[in-house]
C-alpha cells in the first residue's frame, strides 16, 4: 500500500511540473490568441492590452493537495493576476511545501504564506 501512495504522489508531482512547464512555454500565445484584430473593431490599429483581474480567492479540497492548486495558480499568474489560497487544513504540509516552491520559483518570500 504505502508504494502506491508514493508512486501516487510522484505522479502527481510530475503532472505539476508538467503543467506549469506547458503555461510557461504557452502562456504568451495563449493570451494573445484570443485579441481582436484592428480591423474586428472597426480601427486602423489598435494595441492589444491584457488586463489582469487581480486576486483571485482558490479554496482547495483535500484530494490532490498539489495539483489542486497548480492547476489554478500556473495559469492564474501567468495572466498576471494574484491567488490567496485557502488550503484544506488536513494538508498543511502541502501548503508549507507549495509556499517554499513559489519561493524558490521566484516569488517574494511571504506573498504565498499559508495561514
Amino acid at each position: 500500500m504505502r508504494w502506491q501512495a508514493i508512486a501516487q504522489a510522484r505522479a502527481e508531482v510530475l503532472k505539476c511540473a508538467k503543467a506549469c512547464a506547458f503555461y510557461a512555454d504557452n502562456a504568451g500565445a495563449s493570451l494573445l490568441k484570443n485579441r481582436s484584430q484592428p480591423s474586428d473593431v472597426g480601427a486602423s490599429r489598435a494595441t492589444p492590452a491584457t488586463i489582469a483581474l487581480g486576486v483571485i480567492l482558490a479554496v482547495m479540497p483535500w484530494n490532490y493537495p498539489l495539483w489542486q492548486v497548480i492547476r489554478f495558480a500556473a495559469p492564474a499568474l501567468m495572466a498576471a493576476n494574484a491567488g490567496l489560497l485557502k488550503h484544506a487544513s488536513n494538508v498543511p504540509g502541502s501548503a508549507l511545501y507549495l509556499d517554499t516552491l513559489f519561493e524558490r520559483a521566484g516569488f517574494p518570500v511571504g506573498c504565498s504564506a499559508p495561514s
